[in-house]
């Protein structure tokens, strides 16, 4: 999407987002709990805002998010509701580290061949 038609449309009032049967609670839940992750907090934040009538922009501003990211996530609600909230795996190769890192990885040994999945972030530290 161009970034000007998503300012253009952050700018007019959206029309407040209409919750599925039972969805306020659970994102409500979502939002107090500490099990769930902050980035699932947040996405549920920003649905409720949404909810609410609160103004694309302002819950940008709220939630420390960009437009076009308040913008997705109603969308996708929109399209599957809850479970559009969840994570998507995203495209790219699954790195295979080399033979001496398996065993000390986790600190536990690597059997057979398998493909193990590095959170490349952690290990950069």
């Amino acid at each position: 999407m161009c970034s000007k038609i998503g300012r253009q449309f952050a700018r007019h009032l959206a029309s407040a987002l209409v919750l599925r049967v039972g969805d306020r609670e659970e994102l409500e839940r979502r939002t107090r709990s500490d099990r769930v992750g902050a980035r699932a907090a947040k996405r549920a934040r920003i649905v409720l805002l949404a909810a609410d009538g609160v103004a694309n922009t302002r819950i940008a501003e709220l939630t420390d998010s960009t437009v076009t990211t308040v913008l997705n996530w109603r969308g996708r609600y929109e399209e599957r509701g809850i479970a559009g909230l969840a994570d998507v795996a995203k495209a790219g190769r699954t790195v295979v580290p080399p033979e001496s890192w398996r065993a000390s990885l986790c600190g536990f040994p690597v059997e057979g061949r398998g493909v193990l999945v590095v959170d490349r972030a952690h290990h950069a530290r």
